[in-house]
């Protein structure tokens, strides 16, 4: 098996094949999901926090 930098001195070699820009393709869908996962994980963290941070009030509604 062949690491991401094997891929990327074969294409600097001028020898890649579309089985090494498969491999690059596949890189790139994963290191977009974690980006999502770690964006969705973000927010909902930020969103916690916030709602932390809100005034409660037992039993009372304003206004």
């Amino acid at each position: 098996m062949h690491t991401i930098n094997d891929v990327i001195a074969r294409i600097r070699a001028g020898t890649a094949t579309a089985s090494d820009a498969d491999k690059i393709e596949d890189h790139i869908h994963q290191l977009n999901i974690m980006i999502n996962v770690e964006r969705s994980m973000s927010a909902s963290l930020r969103d916690e926090l916030d709602q932390s941070h809100r005034p409660r009030f037992a039993g009372h509604r304003p206004g």
